[in-house]
């Protein structure tokens, strides 16, 4: 069933162009607009497009928020989610930073503006400024569906579209309230999370432990959340890995270099494991020096190495032997997912929806959170075993292409926005429920 497209009243051309302090958002309350793919910007034709968004008959329009530009796992997930349907949708990107994934955007030809009071940290007053000027982007732009990825963009998003007709769905990368953030932290993200979701059409989780967390603290209703799993493009398959004799096993990691991701614990427990072995951390961020001065006073640097470009981590995944992660908390891990892809044994940490990707026994080993010596045991039998590391590193092959290849999860979530859009059930039984009206319009009443 096609879209629903949704009559509107958009401005005449020569007030779109029109661009005034108001409209910017508030240059002098601190927020800049840099230069790139603005929407009042003249825009470049993206063959397949169409640009007739004066009518009646346009393409629904889709406003993406999310917090940050870097590399990421979301980052990644929106690129790829907007690559795969810019050509169906009218699309604006706001994001708080430049980087990554706004260097995508350009290259893809997808318009975005970056507001600089959109952060990630929690600060009132610049919190204000950020909600006003999503709420005039919001009405500038007078998109069909709102879909907002992170806990700030979510919670932000929502607020400012109190009153306004379009559809919202929020993305939950994990949930604010069940990592490892201090107690005061998580209270304050579930009482966010409950209040906001009567502002919301659906919330889109990517594991099934985060959707038995909503459901279990009462986030929301069963028929306002959908499962996801996150996919990943195909890289042309599987590498074909040298197993010659006397040379050590290579293990990688890639990942923001953080306290989420807990690299330490593996330069940490790098002395217990065989001296061939060498490890690969792929990644950048705030934990950058920590780790290097560990490395150091282990006497690792030649066995450690740091790789801060983790752009495209494709090659370095095809030269290793084995993936391993010790992350405290995730969502469903892209990396993971694409060490699954790379045809790697994985060892992990049993947090979010590791256990979804991992199958202990069969192509890794989950590890309890914390327990370093069981996870250096887990690495050790990896490698000590090549033919164990080929039999596992193939199951996970074959898991990537029975559940996690990107065109499922687009499917899936183009068939999430036509549900939304024409407030009609999915053929998919109980898959989504029909509602009287959006969350949004009761609201207004």
């Amino acid at each position: 069933m096609p879209l629903r497209p949704r009559r509107t009243s958009l401005p005449c051309p020569a007030q779109a162009r029109r661009r005034t302090r108001h409209d910017r958002g508030g240059e002098s309350a601190g927020d800049t607009w840099k230069p790139g793919r603005r929407l009042n910007a003249p825009s470049r034709r993206v063959p397949g497009r169409r640009h007739n968004a004066l009518t009646t008959d346009r393409q629904n329009r889709i406003l993406f928020v999310i917090t940050r530009a870097n590399v990421g796992g979301a980052q990644k997930h929106v690129a790829w989610l907007i690559e795969s349907v810019r050509h169906r949708f009218d699309i604006l990107v706001v994001t708080g930073e430049t980087g990554f994934l706004t260097a995508r955007l350009d290259e893809l030809g997808v318009q975005y503006e970056v507001l600089d009071s959109l952060r990630r940290e929690i600060a009132p007053l610049r919190d204000l400024r950020a909600c006003a000027a999503l709420r005039r982007i919001i009405k500038r732009f007078s998109p069909d569906l709102i879909h907002l990825h992170s806990f700030k963009a979510s919670m932000l998003g929502r607020v400012a579209a109190i009153g306004l007709p379009s559809r919202v769905i929020v993305t939950a990368h994990g949930w604010s309230f069940s990592d490892q953030n201090p107690r005061s932290r998580k209270i304050i993200g579930l009482v966010v999370e409950r209040s906001l979701a009567r502002l919301t059409d659906r919330v889109v989780v990517v594991c099934r432990r985060d959707r038995d967390t909503a459901l279990s603290r009462r986030i929301l209703s069963a028929d306002r959340l959908e499962l996801i799993h996150n996919g990943v493009p195909e890289r042309g398959g599987a590498p074909a890995r040298a197993q010659g004799p006397g040379r050590g096993a290579r293990v990688i990691n890639v990942g923001r270099l953080c306290d989420q991701k807990n690299q330490l614990d593996l330069v940490r427990l790098f002395n217990a494991l065989p001296q061939s072995t060498r490890l690969t951390l792929v990644g950048d961020g705030p934990h950058h020096d920590e780790i290097q001065r560990e490395i150091l006073d282990r006497g690792l640097e030649s066995r450690v190495r740091l790789d801060t470009d983790n752009t495209e981590p494709d090659n370095r995944l095809a030269a290793a032997d084995i993936y391993a992660t010790c992350a405290r908390w995730e969502g469903l891990p892209l990396a993971v997912i694409e060490a699954l892809r790379a045809g790697l044994p994985i060892v992990a940490t049993d947090v979010g929806g590791t256990e979804e990707l991992v199958q202990s026994g069969v192509n890794g080993f989950l590890v309890p959170a914390g327990e370093t010596r069981a996870f250096a045991e887990a690495l050790e039998r990896l490698i000590a075993d090549p033919d164990l590391r080929t039999r596992m590193g193939s199951q996970s092959r074959r898991l990537y292409l029975k559940r996690f290849q990107l065109e499922t999860f687009i499917t899936r979530t183009l068939a999430l926005y036509q549900a939304v859009l024409s407030n009609e059930t999915d053929s998919t039984p109980g898959a989504f429920p029909d509602r009287e009206s959006s969350p949004r319009e009761r609201n207004q009443s």
